[in-house]
């Protein structure tokens, strides 16, 4: 028997062969000599975090022969290290193989993973952070800071989209408005700015009343009437009256100085109003006439 070493290639192999009488006769065969495999070729890292911008270096190993490490993937070129730069958020990879020569193969191509995270934004801010208002009134707000091209996005007591907003509040109580800049290709969401707005119900109209002052005697009356004032609440009367309305009759059973009062009831838009006040004066009520008997005499 007899081992030879080939290297890779197709040979033809004539085999010739003589009997005893001299006559010869020789066939042939064709072997197809295969290349070999490489050894493993491997990636570090093997996996990875970045942020959108940031660069890693890989270097591969492993492999035989005298092929070059070819890159594919996120990179590219050849060598046994490569430097890459990534500007895009997400899930990426980098290959390698080493290329075959004349005896081996390509080897395995090797796979590193790359999560590429996006940017913080910088701070974003509103303006007015706080303010007190009436009803009915409007106040305009601005956005300001951020990074990337993400719009400005409004929440709370405003909607919609933009660097400034106007919102007119309608009802008294504490209210929010709240903004961020939305992400891009680059830049998550930014922090969430927040202005507090205190909407004070409106201050009415001046309520009086008529009269102001007046004198009675014991178990008078007096009609007073109430005027002015905002909205939809009732005239409350106070003091000496009671009930609601915009008149009031009262009827005066004690002697002295004695008030009267009238407001009118706050309601959703607008606040109680200032209390007019009446002085009135009850008397006591004057005697009938007082006579003597006899008045004259003479005497002797």
């Amino acid at each position: 028997s007899h081992t030879t070493s080939w290297a890779p290639g197709t040979y033809t192999m004539i085999v010739e062969a003589e009997d005893w009488s001299g006559a010869s006769s020789s066939d042939s065969i064709t072997v197809s000599v295969g290349k070999y495999a490489q050894s493993s070729v491997g990636v570090s890292p093997s996996s990875t975090s970045v942020n959108v911008g940031g660069s890693v270096s890989f270097s591969a190993s492993g492999g035989s022969g005298t092929g070059a490490y070819s890159w594919g993937g996120s990179a590219s070129g050849a060598g046994s290290s490569k430097s890459v730069t990534f500007n895009s958020a997400g899930s990426q990879t980098v290959t390698v193989y080493r290329s075959g020569d004349s005896s081996y193969n390509d080897s395995n191509t090797a796979t590193a993973t790359i999560t590429v995270n996006k940017l913080s934004q910088s701070a974003v801010s509103i303006s007015p952070t706080s303010q007190t208002v009436g009803i009915g009134q409007t106040v305009t707000f601005s956005a300001a800071g951020g990074s990337g091209s993400g719009s400005y996005t409004w929440g709370g007591s405003a909607s919609g989209t933009g660097s400034s907003k106007s919102v007119t509040f309608n009802s008294a109580g504490t209210y929010s408005v709240t903004v961020y800049r939305s992400s891009d290709s680059t830049y998550n969401s930014s922090n969430t700015a927040t202005a507090t707005i205190t909407v004070n119900q409106q201050s009415q109209s001046a309520v009086s009343i008529s009269p102001t002052s007046a004198t009675t005697t014991l178990a008078g009356t007096i009609t007073f009437t109430a005027s002015g004032g905002s909205g939809s609440g009732a005239y409350t009367w106070g003091g000496s009256a009671s009930g609601t309305g915009s008149s009031e009759s009262v009827t005066f059973n004690t002697v002295g100085t004695q008030t009267v009062t009238v407001y009118r009831a706050g309601n959703s838009t607008y606040a109680n109003s200032n209390t007019a006040t009446a002085t009135i004066t009850v008397n006591k009520y004057s005697q009938s006439s007082v006579t003597i008997s006899p008045n004259s005499s003479s005497v002797t």
